[in-house]
């Protein structure tokens, strides 16, 4: 059984996506003396430089390698004309399909089912279909995108440290520090990790939804 978080890969439609929703997850593997490996397909704005480079240094933080997208464009983000998710279906595939061959995961983490996001959508559905030998895990989504409060049953205790591995990395977003952001803020995002650390023996925890156990 342990060696279903031998090689773990966190997949997430923008580049804050594995940090937010499973940094810590991330955290404690590395200090296990594991190599987990993070990808994600847009970064919202163009793919732009700056943007690779605070995805770059959050990783440093929390030990993990990150695989940027091989796509032949940039993928944006947003609803309808706005966002490319949809129609650029193909070039999901065939990143998530090298990742999958390449990486070849115990164990995947993605988007949750009943995540109203346009993006995270896409990526739950592919990454779903084309992981359907692994064992995967859902991480949670903001709640005002959660459409279904389907209720966890992984929950992943972390110790302080790893909890503030997650805070700093996200700190390396400062494109995304913005004052109406409440769901950046250190004391948000704490206070999250500890409410479901109710349901471990750690100060803080994340909590995941089981989709698929391969054994």
């Amino acid at each position: 059984m342990d060696k279903i978080f031998d090689r773990v890969v966190v997949i997430g439609a923008h580049y804050d996506d594995p940090e937010y929703m499973a940094g810590g997850l991330l955290s404690r593997l590395a200090d296990e003396g594991k190599e987990p490996i993070a990808t994600a397909l847009s970064d919202s704005q163009g793919c732009g430089r700056a943007y690779l480079s605070e995805v770059e240094a959050s990783m440093k933080i929390l030990g993990c390698k990150f695989i940027p997208p091989s796509l032949p464009s940039p993928l944006q983000s947003g609803a309808g004309e706005s966002g490319s998710f949809h129609y650029r279906r193909r070039d999901i595939v065939e990143h998530l399909s090298q990742i999958r061959n390449d990486c070849n995961p115990t164990l995947v983490v993605t988007h949750q089912f009943g995540d109203s996001h346009q993006d995270h959508e896409v990526v739950r559905e592919e990454v779903v279909r084309l992981f359907k030998n692994r064992t995967a895990i859902m991480f949670s989504t903001h709640w005002w995108n959660d459409t279904t409060g389907r209720l966890k049953n992984v929950f992943v205790g972390l110790t302080e440290g790893q909890a503030k591995d997650k805070v700093a990395a996200l700190y390396c977003y400062e494109s995304q520090l913005k004052p109406d952001r409440i769901y950046f803020q250190p004391e948000y995002i704490l206070a999250a990790m500890k409410v479901v650390a109710m349901y471990t023996d750690k100060p803080y925890a994340e909590a995941f939804e089981l989709f698929r156990l391969s054994i």
